[in-house]
């Protein structure tokens, strides 16, 4: 199981260092303002350089675990981060849908998509084994709203979440 959560680090930290990519360089809204049926695209909390600067920190992970594992190639960190942030742009398109505001729970949404889609992503390279999968989907909404409580207790998320 420590070898699952070894390989989709750079997922984690994809997800994790939107917010801070967003918060301190971000100004451009990911959905450019635009609106599907009336509501957001995805809102004002998804930055274009949020997305980016994310993907590039799966990136520089998988770079820097490469020195030691043989797995996670930089392309595989790359696809990584790519999945997570389209995962959670997705959830985040769902919540909006649905009439949730910006940094409010939506369970499934925040924890399970990001990993969901960095499997997906990665899948044409790695073959992720189903135990690995099931562990992940397991662990990562314990990990997730964790780590959403450290960043709202430093100030770096508006909203506290909440079950």
């Amino acid at each position: 199981m420590i070898e699952s959560l070894r390989y989709i680090l750079p997922a984690y930290f994809s997800n994790a260092s939107a917010v801070l990519w967003g918060k301190y360089y971000g100004s451009r809204r990911l959905d450019l303002g635009r609106s599907f049926r009336g509501k957001p695209l995805f809102g004002s909390h998804k930055t274009i350089e949020g997305f980016l600067g994310a993907i590039f920190t799966a990136f520089a992970i998988s770079v820097i675990q490469r020195s030691f594992f043989r797995r996670p190639t930089p392309i595989e960190g790359f696809l990584l981060g790519l999945g997570a942030m389209v995962g959670d742009a997705f959830g985040s398109f769902l919540k909006r849908r649905i009439g949730i505001a910006p940094g409010e729970p939506f369970w499934i949404g925040d924890q399970d998509l990001f990993v969901l889609f960095a499997i997906l992503f990665v899948y044409p390279l790695f073959h992720m084994p189903l135990s690995w999968i099931v562990f992940l989907l397991v662990i990562t909404p314990v990990i997730h709203i964790s780590f959403n409580v450290l960043a709202y207790k430093l100030g770096l998320k508006d909203v506290r979440w909440r079950v």
